[in-house]
């Protein structure tokens, strides 16, 4: 599961709603918590713009006074929420996980900036703690530093120091690293000055029930404040396979560095051979080239979003220069080849061989991969009565099970008296199924096949081999 705490500015217009819904899309969390200066009254219409269908349950906290609002969703398939506790700094819920009933309280804050008030929120925190004894998650903006890091330049204030750890000494509470970057916020200015002062806060019963949890930021688009987000759960760490993927071909040069690749590499020997060798090697250098030219494109379609958005206020105040229009219709471009792009590797990911690219289908693919993947999902297995959890313990159990099964004889056997099966039966010549396969009845066979499917786990769809026969 995927928590999302982020900073924002100007939810109230419909252009920033469209943006930060686009960032809580692409990070896919399963619970949100916005912070915004001037948050009063959140509805569901409001919220549905935002959050879309899948974050389909929210409560907030309005804004008061020198105190910010704050907005916590999250989805109901992942986690059953229910209001916990409110208060003039913080709102918090009570979280229990459907996968595997784990409950805990999640907090999430809006500290405050003047001086003379950060004592009452520090306590607010304390009494909170008070209130039960759960697995604790603490998130958002504090508006203060931890440490002497937490700050490229200029002076830190000691007390904020002193207090903050105070805080997490007596609450017992750990202040993870963050991957990523070093800061969250930033002035903006031409020589800026950047400090962290969004963070995650979680207990030690936390993280006993959830090891493998991992805070990171994301980029900064829209907001001076960079979101931040807790990956948790137990998933397993492992190393990301390779596909070649159909949207890469958008890129004209794709074909011509693929033939200069195959060409690269002279080897000795029979067909096959060299056909065992060549295929890892071009895998390698599509890995490396599709990691340059591809590995960002969530971060370059914010960035496209935010300049429209950007382009779209000024035209508000003033007619467009024509450099300005002639730019917004670039930007349009490419954003357009961008999203093709991502409906092109959701459409290969849902498995639809009746469906073709064309109209914007990317969130019916996106569900149709989400959903096959959710169904594989085995959170628990009942195994001779008793419940297990976790992807080892249940590994096991079907490991034990097919291992007692595999190399097992079948006793009960048809016997069947062949002679007496075909005495009246014309012999038929069978002698050509022990012929050598042609070249045109192989490549009948790879053309007669779904392209987007793989003949195996060397990640080379059925499409490569097609498209590039006579190069292979």
């Amino acid at each position: 599961m995927k928590i999302l705490s982020w900073n924002v500015r100007g939810l109230g217009k419909p252009s920033k709603r469209h943006l930060v819904k686009e960032i809580i899309s692409s990070s896919r969390s399963d619970i949100i918590c916005l912070q915004e200066t001037k948050l009063q009254d959140v509805h569901k219409s409001t919220w549905r713009t935002i959050g879309g269908v899948r974050l389909n349950s929210f409560d907030f906290l309005p804004a008061q006074g020198s105190a910010g609002g704050i907005i916590v969703a999250w989805d109901r398939a992942q986690a059953l929420g229910t209001l916990f506790h409110k208060e003039t700094f913080s709102i918090s819920i009570k979280f229990m996980n459907t996968s595997n009933n784990f409950t805990w309280i999640c907090t999430c804050v809006y500290g405050p900036v003047t001086r003379s008030l950060k004592v009452e929120f520090w306590n607010e925190l304390r009494n909170i703690r008070n209130l039960h004894a759960l697995p604790w998650v603490i998130c958002g903006d504090f508006n203060t530093t931890f440490s002497l890091d937490d700050k490229n330049t200029g002076d830190l204030n000691s007390k904020d120091i002193s207090t903050s750890q105070s805080f997490l000494d007596d609450l017992n509470l750990i202040d993870p690293p963050l991957h990523g970057r070093s800061y969250t916020w930033s002035n903006g200015q031409s020589v800026p000055i950047w400090i962290r002062l969004d963070r995650f806060l979680y207990s030690h019963d936390w993280i006993l029930s959830n090891p493998r949890t991992l805070q990171s930021a994301l980029p900064r688009f829209g907001s001076d404040h960079s979101p931040i987000c807790l990956d948790f759960g137990n998933h397993i760490p492992r190393h990301r396979i390779f596909r070649l993927e159909k949207s890469w071909y958008s890129n004209d040069q794709l074909e011509t560095l693929i033939q200069g690749w195959w060409s690269e590499l002279n080897l000795d020997g029979c067909g096959a051979f060299i056909f065992s060798k060549k295929l890892p090697y071009l895998k390698s250098k599509l890995r490396s080239w599709a990691k340059i030219t591809f590995g960002n494109s969530n971060a370059l379609k914010n960035s496209l979003l935010l300049e429209l958005n950007s382009l779209d206020s000024t035209n508000e105040s003033r007619p467009l220069s024509d450099d300005e229009i002639t730019g917004a219709s670039l930007l349009r471009s490419d954003l357009f080849a961008l999203l093709k792009q991502e409906e092109i590797y959701w459409k290969q990911r849902s498995r639809i061989t009746w469906l073709k690219e064309g109209d914007s289908n990317m969130k019916y693919f996106h569900s149709l991969a989400n959903g096959r993947r959710n169904s594989n999902f085995i959170p628990h297995i009942n195994h001779n009565g008793q419940w297990v959890e976790g992807n080892q313990e249940i590994g096991k159990i079907f490991r034990d099970h097919f291992h007692t099964l595999f190399g097992t004889p079948i006793t009960n056997r048809f016997l069947l008296d062949w002679s007496f099966l075909f005495e009246h039966k014309t012999r038929v010549d069978l002698s050509s199924l022990e012929l050598p396969f042609t070249t045109e009845e192989i490549k009948l066979a790879v053309f007669g096949l779904n392209a987007d499917k793989a003949t195996g786990p060397d990640g080379f769809p059925l499409f490569f081999f097609q498209k590039h026969w006579d190069l292979l």
